[in-house]
């Protein structure tokens, strides 16, 4: 009997300590610091739509998705650094716009080179960056304000140089680098999309201005 009742107690707490430790990984998938959670409904999403549509789970559809996504994937790895450094940009839309309003513009003005549309397009950004930062450093306005009246600046900007008219761009070569190109059947922009991810990898983990970015963002005071 009591060899019994022995086993049931140990066969109880057996079964609690197991209960326990799948609570544990529970409670580790859902912790904020760890984004396991993202990765689940991502795998939850795949399953969703692959169930919804036969050709979902099919190359030629992923490889539509990454040139889709190719734009804004780029941005958010600039706009990662921002954000790691404890800061905000809203103005990322109108940038874009603008930089490839100046893009189009200089290519039908200056020259039909795609090298100048690509000059033209990242310097427009890198400028509108360059004044955001030096607003925000040197005046200490909060990131938040600044970019949001860049963004209508911005926006009314491109606007204006196009007079509200479409540029439209011509110069295959500028297309096919940028835009509808592709090397051995991989789209040009997953391309770029993932030589922007290895850049920010290496320049966060791996460069003196990565680790001040984290030090700026973690503390600020200290870091000075």
């Amino acid at each position: 009997m009591n060899d019994s009742v022995s086993t049931q107690a140990t066969d109880g707490q057996v079964a609690q300590q197991r209960r326990s430790r799948k609570w544990q990984l529970v409670q580790l998938l859902l912790q904020g610091d760890r984004p396991y959670a993202l990765y689940f409904a991502f795998a939850i999403l795949l399953v969703v739509f692959s169930l919804a549509s036969p050709w979902f789970l099919s190359i030629d559809n992923f490889l539509n998705i990454g040139r889709q996504t190719a734009l804004v994937s780029i941005i958010a790895i600039g706009m990662t650094f921002v954000i790691i450094a404890r800061q905000i940009d809203l103005s990322v839309g109108s940038t874009l716009a603008l930089s490839g309003m100046s893009a189009a513009l200089a290519m039908a003005h200056i020259g039909d080179n795609w090298i100048i549309g690509a000059i033209a397009g990242i310097g427009t950004g890198a400028l509108v960056g360059a004044i955001n930062g030096l607003i925000i450093t040197r005046l200490s306005i909060p990131s938040f304000l600044v970019t949001l009246g860049s963004l209508s600046a911005a926006r009314g900007l491109a606007l204006l140089v196009t007079t509200t008219k479409p540029v439209i761009i011509t110069n295959d070569s500028f297309v096919a680098i940028f835009g509808e190109g592709d090397i051995l059947g991989v789209p040009v922009p997953i391309i770029w999309t993932v030589l922007a991810v290895i850049a920010g990898i290496l320049l966060l983990h791996y460069s003196v201005f990565g680790r001040q970015i984290y030090a700026a963002g973690g503390n600020p005071t200290a870091a000075l």
